[in-house]
């Protein structure tokens, strides 16, 4: 049998490094495009009725009521009908 050496101890008390992505991911969102055209006519409805249709309002991590209906109408403007598809 041999001895079992005690292991390294390669935690460092440095400060961390950290590797760092570009930020830019090379998609760029034309002035012209459709989704543009829709936030700018969908930030200007009033959504009290479709807010007042829930329950309760979404967390932190959950879509609200407002970006359901914009990514709903967005998928109807590109002829994607299914939910599942969005």
């Amino acid at each position: 049998m041999t001895n079992n050496p005690q292991r390294e101890n390669n935690t460092r008390k440095e400060q961390a490094f950290q590797l760092m992505l570009p930020m830019d991911v090379g998609v760029k969102i034309d002035a012209d495009a459709s989704v543009r055209l829709l936030l700018e006519i969908t930030e200007r409805m009033d959504y009290s009725k479709l807010n007042a249709a829930y329950e309760r309002m979404p967390g932190i991590k959950e879509a609200t009521p407002k970006q359901m209906f914009q990514l709903t109408i967005l998928g109807f403007m590109e002829n994607i009908y299914s939910t599942r598809k969005l």
